[in-house]
């Protein structure tokens, strides 16, 4: 992300490119406007295309072993907090609590079946929605309204992702409602500060 403000990976303000997305998420309220800024916060992780199979066989072996490796320092950083004349540093503290949730992450990928990926561009793209929409109007929706399916097909295709139906985003609303998507609370939460 660029530093100079207004500009966005090279490109204009993004309040335009993503005001229609934003008004969808508001769903007939105003859409303040920090969303548009945290709806392009996301972009570039709704917009990067997607791996090929060639490089998801190269990635595979890397992911798996990243998983192993993330079971052993889990296993054996606990050692920190039993030494003796040395107390345990904070940065222990914070691996052993964030570790196991990368390890979850990683988890799936390194367990999913090899011959089906999922969409992860739209999940994310889903779950980017579903949070902005959450902040916007004070809670989880249910049910699930067409028009936030509607934000969903509105926000990928705003990232260059292709045409579709609100039906297309049924499946993954649905997970991103069922998923923890704390990070990107957080983040857009940061946006209405700004």
């Amino acid at each position: 992300m660029s530093a100079q403000p207004g500009v966005f990976l090279g490109q204009p303000n993004p309040v335009g490119r993503f005001a229609k997305v934003a008004a969808l998420i508001a769903n007939g309220k105003p859409a303040p406007d920090w969303l548009p800024r945290g709806l392009a916060h996301f972009h570039s992780f709704v917009s990067e295309a997607p791996i090929t199979t060639q490089e998801a066989k190269r990635l595979r072996p890397i992911i798996d072993r990243m998983h192993g490796d993330l079971d052993y320092l889990i296993k054996f950083l606990p050692l920190f907090q039993r030494l003796p004349l040395l107390s345990c540093p904070d940065d222990v503290a914070v691996a052993l609590d964030v570790l196991p949730r990368i390890r979850k992450v990683l988890a799936v990928i390194a367990l999913s079946p090899r011959r089906k990926r999922p969409n992860v561009r739209r999940q994310f793209c889903a779950a980017v929605v579903f949070e902005a929409w959450s902040l916007i109007h004070g809670g989880r929706p249910s049910p699930i309204p067409d028009r936030l399916r509607e934000a969903c097909q509105e926000y990928w295709e705003a990232c260059g992702g292709g045409a579709g139906g609100i039906e297309d985003w049924r499946r993954h609303v649905k997970e991103a409602a069922a998923t923890e998507n704390g990070l990107i609370r957080k983040v857009l939460s940061a946006y209405t500060t700004r």
